[in-house]
């Protein structure tokens, strides 16, 4: 929510990510589909939309898929489009459902400000001291 406008990024059990959109041009008809991308085989389990990414995880081994956002006077845009920019997998090698169902500790993200770079972070091994932070936009660690 950006004030008069309204961006809502969301994934499908289909592994679908869809972007739907109000802008004050588009008030009283509702929010309108803006984009479709159709590139995860399993769930969608996480999505972020922020200032100048996308970024999408799903079920599969958390494979991660990040695109550009164009934006022009805030709102997001089709003009030049979304374009790839990642794809990758951070591997959660912590059983989930050890410690009575506990996921703590088990989050890989994405984290950080909405306008910022989001990170990524992923455990070498179980009950590891050392974790690995990895980039949205590349996927390097």
């Amino acid at each position: 929510d950006s004030g008069n406008w309204i961006e809502i990024a969301y994934g499908t059990s289909s592994g679908v990510v869809r972007v739907i959109v109000q802008h004050p041009e588009t008030v009283g008809s509702g929010p309108q589909l803006f984009q479709t991308f159709t590139v995860h085989r399993s769930p969608v389990t996480k999505i972020m939309l922020s200032e100048k990414h996308l970024i999408s995880v799903c079920a599969d081994n958390n494979h991660v898929r990040t695109w550009t956002v164009t934006r022009f006077r805030g709102m997001i845009s089709t003009q030049p489009g979304s374009t790839p920019l990642a794809s990758f997998k951070v591997l959660a090698l912590e059983d989930v459902d050890g410690h009575a169902g506990c996921a703590a500790g088990t989050d890989i993200g994405p984290f950080g400000e909405r306008d910022e770079q989001q990170v990524f972070i992923q455990k070498v091994v179980p009950d590891a001291c050392q974790v690995f932070v990895r980039l949205s936009s590349t996927g390097k660690r």
